[in-house]
This record gives structure tokens, sequence and C-alpha cells, in this order.
């Protein structure tokens, strides 16, 4: 009950200083300062572009995109790095783009009045109205899980929504330096969160608790059991953010993170292969090339975008390698005993002498259209519950990118009998079908093929890629689900017993006692007569 209470707490406050003050996302830890902009009514899609001794605030022009402020009508803003010293405005105007002059950036916040591009007016004096917009950054959340428990994932909402588009959230990654520890980085703007993993044919998920936006540890020893703290328990550096979506920009910068290799006799030319949530790091096996690090003899090393996630050393073009290891964007040291090398282990502790390299960051960006394949199309046909109103579909392939813009998808236009109708492109290989408030797993499906789907119920469809019989269950294999009559009532405590139900039977008259037989275990609470925990997605 306290930490319901604290949960209710926390999100009623920030529910409160939303209304007063808006926010932009920021994944870097660089102080970061406020700058505001009134454009003209015909500047349309403000961004800021900044520029200080350590380069750009942005990868690529016009830069950032400026947010509205809901609170001060005409005026936009963003969050720039506090060292940045210049700093210009831009829009859309017409078919083209206006900008305003170069004007100095000191660290504080400041407020600049657009009349047209060559007439502005800039002051540090505050000029709108209420607190400034705060900046969102990204927090660790730390989890240990049990042994049966696979491919974690974190779910988290606030304020202003869910953390994740679909159920259930985030995966989460192994931390290499401890060992049974997974993180994922969520916004400080979460109030609540909670823990789910694949056991066995279902899944599990932790009761729910509360997130301040400050590093958290959670020990998960079941579903119904666990603790949480901001006393840290683990050790070593935290592992740095990496955004697992590309920047609105035509490409976003990654950092190059180096990884070590020291390799056994027999093993010549050396590579490296990587991969991870938005793909590989090569093109094909066995991936880049490594350098042999002259101050460090049997040592070879290589770079790599730290959003990936794994990592295997090979050589001798590919026939002798190593066996998967985590890689959680820190710099990385391998040692391989064995030509097989099935004898290997890592560290992030550093192996060698001297400064490690370092180059410069990668670009990466999402897949382009033209490099989706020209498949065609596929036809998705979808049976759901009654209750399910206005059914839709979201579609994705991790290699491609999303099918629609922006979750949840496109609703269902067309029926062929009891099937809702929809064609996909053929490049998509994981399928949800949602609808208001409700939604299947992520099915993952056969590129290129038809699909029909018979939904049961939330986390209960069946994929076929044939033409089926929805109201035919027994000759599918599908059972029909059971049904179950829930009474609630007060609980009797056993004290005023109430006498068994008599019927006379009709031959002998001897009283029958209706018996009836409780399965499974009961929970008492008091004042409820059934109390049913059902483990489902958080709705807000």
């Amino acid at each position: 009950m306290k930490k319901l209470t604290a949960l209710l707490i926390a999100a009623l406050v920030l529910s409160i200083a939303f209304i007063a003050a808006p926010v932009s996302v920021y994944a870097a830890e660089d102080e970061m300062t406020v700058l505001y902009a009134y454009v003209p009514d015909s500047w349309e899609n403000p961004r800021a572009w900044a520029w200080g001794p350590r380069g750009d605030a942005f990868p690529a022009w016009p830069g950032g995109e400026m947010q509205a402020d809901p609170n001060n009508p005409g005026w936009y803003f963003i969050h720039l790095p506090s060292d940045k010293t210049g700093a210009l405005v831009s829009a859309d105007v017409g078919d083209g783009r206006e900008q305003t002059t170069d004007f100095p950036f000191d660290g504080t916040p400041i407020w600049v009045t657009i009349h047209t591009y060559d007439n502005m007016e800039y002051t540090h004096e505050q000029q709108t109205e209420g607190d400034l917009p705060v900046p969102i950054t990204m927090v660790i959340m730390y989890a240990q899980i049990p042994d049966n428990w696979e491919t974690p994932r974190a779910w988290a909402w606030g304020p202003r929504g869910d953390a994740f588009a679909a159920w259930p959230g985030g995966e989460m990654q192994a931390d290499p330096n401890n060992p049974g520890w997974y993180f994922i980085h969520l916004p400080s703007d979460k109030t609540g969160a909670l823990v789910s993993a694949d056991v066995g044919d279902g899944r599990e998920q932790t009761s729910d608790f509360p997130f301040d936006g400050t590093p958290i540890w959670i020990t998960v020893n079941a579903y119904d059991d666990m603790e949480y703290t901001s006393e840290q328990l683990t050790t070593g550096e935290f592992p740095v953010y990496v955004p697992t979506e590309a920047a609105p920009e035509a490409f976003q910068l990654i950092d190059a993170i180096v990884v070590y290799a020291y390799i056994p006799e027999g093993w010549e030319a050396p590579g490296i292969w990587a991969w991870g949530p938005r793909g590989n790091a090569f093109d094909e096996w066995p991936g880049g090339s490594m350098s042999p690090d002259a101050n460090n003899p049997g040592w070879y090393y290589a770079f790599l975008p730290a959003d990936k996630t794994g990592v295997i050393i090979n050589a001798n073009d590919g026939e002798a390698q190593t066996g998967n290891m985590d890689f959680a964007g820190l710099p990385l040291w391998v040692t391989i005993n064995d030509y097989e090398g099935e004898d290997f282990e890592y560290t992030n502790v550093q192996q060698t002498e001297g400064d490690v390299p370092t180059r410069e960051a990668f670009e990466f960006g999402e897949p382009e259209e033209e490099d989706r394949p020209d498949v065609g199309y596929i036809t998705v046909r979808a049976f759901v519950p009654d209750t399910w109103e206005n059914p839709g579909v979201w579609a994705w392939n991790d290699d491609y990118g999303n099918v629609f813009p922006g979750w949840p998808g496109q609703p269902f236009t067309e029926m062929d009998g009891d099937w809702h109708v929809m064609e996909l492109p053929a490049w998509m290989n994981e399928i949800i079908i949602n609808a208001a408030g409700v939604q299947t797993d992520d099915m993952e499906v056969e590129m290129g093929e038809d699909l029909w789907i018979i939904v049961m119920g939330y986390r209960h469809s069946y994929v076929f890629n044939e033409a089926v019989d929805p109201r035919d269950l027994a000759a599918l294999g599908i059972e029909e689900p059971q049904r179950v009559e829930v009474v609630f009532g007060p609980i009797d405590d056993g004290e005023d017993e109430a006498p068994a139900p008599v019927v006379e039977d009709d031959d002998s008259g001897a009283p029958v006692v209706l018996i009836a037989v409780i399965s499974a275990a009961v929970v008492a609470v008091l004042g409820v007569g059934v109390f049913m925990i059902t483990k489902k997605k958080k709705q807000q």
C-alpha cells in the first residue's frame, strides 16, 4: 500500500509539473541550457543550430527541432549543450528556408524574438511565463532475475505516456561485468515501471514499482516477490546510453568503442563480427578486420558502434571463431587461449599497456526506403473477438523499419466474411494485432507468406499460412477458451456457518448434502469474496 501511495504521489507531482513546464528530450550527459525563439507566423518547423570549441551541437543541418511551448503561444524552445558559444534559428518559409544571423550563446537561458530573418532581438531576461522547460535524461535501471526468466523486458509509464510503443516494452541487456544482472535506460520523467520475462510457454511480470528518475536496482526472486533500492548493487561503471531508434535527422552519431583481442598461434588475419537491435555492424561475415597494436604484441583491435550488444572474434577467413560475447558499449578485452576458440575470456578491465586508441563516431540512420527489398505484398487476415473494437495492425522488420509511421499502425478497413483483411509489404516479418486498449504479443512470421491469424484474446493467438475456418476450432486443434463465473461477496469467517443445503431424495426421502468442492489455493482478503490477479500489460 505504501508503494502504491508513493507512486500515486509521484505521478501527481509530475503531472502538476507538466502543466507548468514543458520538456525536451536529450540523451547526452552534458549540462543543457534552454533556448527560446518567438518566430513570425510564416515560419514553420523552426530548428536551432549551435556550435562551440568542441564542435557542432547536431550532426547535420538544419539542426535540432524546436518544440512549441503550450503555455506560451508563439514561443518554441530547445535545450542546447552549455559549452556552445554561438547559435542561429531557421525555419521553413514557403518553398525555401530562412535563418537568422548568428547570435552569441553563453550557456545561460536566452530568448530570441524574430521579426524577419534579418531583424531579431535577443536577451537573457525571461520573456515567457511559468517555469522553464526541463530536459529529460535517460536513467539506468538494473534487474537481477531468476534463472528460469529469459529475455527480460522493462515497461514504464508516466504522466506523458508510456516509455515504449508496445508491450512488453524494451529489451534489457545482460551486464557482462555483473552476471545475473540486466539493464536498460528509461526516460527520467517516468513514474512507474515493471519487469517481465519469458518463463516456459508464457510470460511472467513483477508488480509495479515506483521510478523517480534516478538509478534503481530490482532484485526479482519470483513474479510476486521482489525488492528495489536506489543503493548501487552492481560493480563498475554504468553502461553508456545508446539510442535504439534513429534520430529524426538524416543520420546520427554513435560512439566508437574499442575492442581488443589476444589471439592464439595459427590465427591469421583476425576479424570481428557484431550485432545489435539495429542490425549487424558489418555487411557480411566474417565482418571487419582487426589491426595489430605495435605497443602490445599479440593484441589486435577494432572499433564497434556503441549500440551493438553482441560480438564474435574470428580468424582465417572465419574458419576459427569464439562463441558469442555480450557487448555493453564499453571497451572490451578478449583473450583467446586455444585455436578452436572454445577457451576464451573477456573483460572491460584494460589488459593492454598505454593509451587506448580512439576514432571518430560512426554515422547511423534508419534504413532508407530504397534499401527495402521489392518483394510485393501479402494479405493479412485476422479473426478477432467480438469485444475488440476497431482492430488494426502494427508490423515491422528490424532490418527495414516499421511499415507504418507510428503506433498503433493502421485499422482494418475491409472484411472478407469473418476475417478483417489488409495488404502489407511482404518484407515485414513481425506483426501485432491490436484494438482499443488490447493487443496480441509480437508474432514472428515468414516473409512473403499470406497470413490467417485467429485472435482468441490477449496473448492468445494462432498464426496460419493457409486458409482455415475460425469457427471450427476443434479441427485446428484449438481448445475453446474456458469461461469462469466469478461472484464477489463478503468472506464467511466460519463463526456463523450456514447449514449445508438439504435436498429430499425422490425415492428414499433420505437427505442428500450438496458438497461444494473447492480446488486450488484460496486467498482470503477481508471484505472481498475473490481476489484475482491477472498478469497483463500495464494499462494507463
